[in-house]
């Protein structure tokens, strides 16, 4: 038995497509233009909207709790199709009539294999209308080297990750310059790049590093100027740390500096000594608040939405009196809360 939906009133439209899977969604969207504007009209119960890009595929993958990502489609970019296949059907993109294979892979991920020289233009088409359909702004993946596929995004992404290959400066550059209201940056491979004092990973609002290499560590240490850095897995010595802490306390570095997370391999880790040497005042409730939320910090490590910082240690900035806690953890952990 058929049944057709649209012949059911709006509200009882309503009530099935919010109740179908994201992927079903989405396909039901590409039916018909009746069909979409009844889609495209509801709100979903959506977290974050996340775009995956590597040589091979254009991934969309969507969270309703901000943690758990499900991919909603793939599409897979190949060589061509022969003119004698008959499993495919065609859409029309600009003036452009492209042709798509809809398949499943062996968990069945719907996906959608397209030719290789259309790339850019599906992935700027469906990023649209992704963002459209479920009205976030999304976060990009990109496994590194991309440079000769990116599609320039017109997006208000927010966002990126970098994982993959290892790839020189200029490219992490570039790839950073497609997103002109980037905030929030991470790169997951080792990274020994070398970067320019103008460099846009300095002027981010959030970063992490999550293998923070010399010359980078340098050069973040002394001339970051966002808000929220992250630094994982870095072999970080006790007189850098404290070189880094007097730069703030001189007023020299950090203007901007919120909150700094750095996870170290040494250990043990002599925090002690760093204490022994820096003026430092135990927490005063009349000073500073106990605790500092982080909830709307992209990328922090903490199992609560705020950090406790009553049991940490101030230290004081020269000039404005502005007030840094710090607290190390047996994770080997530092944690810094800057200008309270």
């Amino acid at each position: 038995m058929v049944v057709k939906l649209l012949n059911f009133p709006y509200l009882i439209q309503k009530e099935i497509i919010t109740n179908m899977d994201f992927t079903s969604i989405f396909l039901l969207a590409e039916c018909s233009r009746r069909l979409a504007s009844v889609v495209y009209s509801l709100k979903y119960n959506l977290a974050e909207l996340r775009y995956s890009l590597n040589r091979k595929e254009f991934t969309v993958h969507v969270s309703t709790d901000g943690e758990t990502f499900d991919a909603v489609v793939s599409f897979e970019f190949v060589k061509e199709f022969s003119d004698n296949e008959d499993d495919f059907f065609t859409i029309q993109i600009l003036d452009h009539l492209i042709k798509l294979r809809i398949t499943q892979d062996i968990e069945g991920k719907c996906i959608i294999q397209v030719c290789r020289r259309w790339r850019k233009l599906i992935q700027r088409q469906f990023q649209q209308e992704f963002q459209t359909l479920f009205r976030r702004v999304p976060e990009f993946v990109i496994y590194t080297p991309l440079r000769p596929i990116l599609a320039r995004n017109f997006s208000n992404c927010e966002s990126v990750t970098m994982d993959g290959n290892v790839v020189e400066a200029d490219v992490v550059e570039e790839i950073l310059s497609q997103f002109p209201n980037l905030k929030n940056a991470r790169l997951c491979w080792p990274t020994w790049l070398s970067v320019n004092a103008d460099s846009k990973l300095l002027k981010l609002d959030s970063l992490v590093v999550e293998f923070c290499k010399t010359p980078l560590l340098t050069v973040l240490l002394r001339g970051f100027t966002g808000s929220h850095l992250i630094l994982r897995n870095i072999h970080l010595e006790v007189f850098e740390v404290e070189e880094f802490i007097k730069g703030w306390t001189s007023n020299e570095t950090f203007p901007n500096l919120e909150t700094i997370q750095i996870f170290t391999s040494i250990y043990p880790f002599e925090w002690e000594e760093i204490l022994d040497r820096i003026q430092t005042q135990p927490f005063d409730s009349s000073k500073r608040p106990a605790f500092y939320s982080i909830s709307s910090q992209k990328y922090m490590d903490s199992a609560n939405s705020d950090f406790d910082c009553s049991n940490w240690v101030d230290i004081e900035r020269q000039g404005d009196r502005k007030l840094a806690s710090i607290g190390a953890s047996s994770k080997l952990k530092i944690t810094a809360v800057f200008n309270f």
